[in-house]
């Protein structure tokens, strides 16, 4: 039985499945599924489909990445599905940013995934809510070869020196397919 979130921390870790149809990982909604801190090096997630991240509603906290929180962290994720992950928020002056996938520092090199029906929600108008599928804080993001489709809130907009959903602009991920949908 495995314990969420999985933590990758050392240099050069890399999680490899067969193919994203075969190997999924799921953390059936008890806590994020990847957690990836100060990695370097050749860190890769690929071939998986990460689903049932969650981060649920917590006063006054922020909450990030339910599905790969990568933190001071070069990290590639390749040939994957990223689906149904959320983080949410209910206090005020807490964010709920990356349903998906949530960058803080560091780089993510994200290439053939499709990011589908993930969200970040707010139950406070007091919250900010930004990326259902990938948000970043001074970061470097790359996507590429991509798609995101059904994310709550639009996905993927620049904002300064954070990518999240404050426009509805694909131009930041032209590879992107986009599509709306609303809780």
């Amino acid at each position: 039985v495995e314990a969420f979130p999985l933590v990758l921390n050392r240099p050069g870790i890399q999680v490899l499945g067969t193919n994203a149809v075969d190997t999924v990982i799921n953390a059936k909604r008890a806590a994020r599924v990847f957690q990836a801190q100060g990695v370097v090096g050749d860190a890769r997630i690929a071939g998986l489909t990460i689903a049932g991240g969650y981060l649920p509603a917590a006063a006054n906290f922020n909450q990030y990445g339910g599905g790969i929180m990568a933190s001071n962290s070069i990290l590639e994720i390749t040939d994957c599905n990223i689906v149904s992950n959320e983080v949410s928020t209910s206090g005020y002056g807490g964010s709920s940013i990356g349903g998906g996938v949530y960058a803080w520092y560091g780089a993510v090199i994200i290439s053939n995934t499709m990011l589908a029906l993930n969200a970040s929600y707010q139950n406070n108008a007091n919250s900010p809510v930004m990326g259902g599928a990938i948000g970043s804080y001074y970061a470097d993001l790359s996507v590429s070869h991509s798609a995101m489709l059904l994310q709550a809130p639009q996905t993927c907009a620049p904002a300064g020196p954070t990518w999240w959903s404050s426009r509805r602009t694909p131009w930041a991920c032209p590879a992107a397919a986009w599509r709306d949908r609303a809780r």
